[in-house]
């Protein structure tokens, strides 16, 4: 039983890098997408 509940945690700790890591990353192009967008409201 302890082994099934190291897994678990191990599971949890993988799910958290990966979405942690996405998250980065769309918060990256979101804040590339406003640039852009401030960008073209200064020059129009």
């Amino acid at each position: 039983m302890g082994s099934g509940k190291i897994n678990k945690v191990f599971c949890l700790i993988k799910l958290w890098r990966e979405c942690s890591t996405m998250l980065k990353k769309l918060k990256k192009k979101l804040a590339n997408r406003w640039k852009e967008l401030l960008r073209k409201k200064m020059i129009a």
